[in-house]
């Protein structure tokens, strides 16, 4: 078999096992683990302070109520990187779940929730 071939199926194969939870599943595992490594940080115990509000909805919020929302969802592939994490709120964290910021967007304007308001 020509190794273009070859190259094509392990490609093939390794979609589907994304697609499938094998992959997909170990990666969310691990980046779990980072998220909870990285809420114990000095980086993100500073972050929380300095930022102080919703990434999302502007609502103050102290250290006990900030959240840890990864910008693109793990389950898309996002990773814990100090990129990709933002200080939210409990609420908009739980709105936003697995969609990126636009998505959301897209989500509450078809959804028409206008005036949602966190405060």
């Amino acid at each position: 078999m020509p190794r273009y071939r070859q190259a094509r199926r392990a490609k093939e194969q390794s979609c589907v096992l994304w697609q499938e939870g094998g992959e997909r599943e170990r990666h969310i595992r691990r980046e779990k683990q980072r998220s909870r490594e990285m809420k114990k940080s000095t980086y993100w115990r500073n972050k929380v302070h300095k930022e102080a509000q919703c990434f999302y909805c502007a609502v103050p919020l102290t250290p006990d109520e900030a959240t840890l929302d990864h910008i693109v969802p793990l389950s898309q592939g996002g990773k814990t990187t100090k990129g990709n994490v933002a200080v939210c709120c409990h609420t908009c964290n739980a709105r936003k779940h697995s969609r990126t910021p636009v998505e959301w967007l897209v989500f509450d304007a078809e959804e028409d929730h206008a005036g949602f308001s966190c405060s």
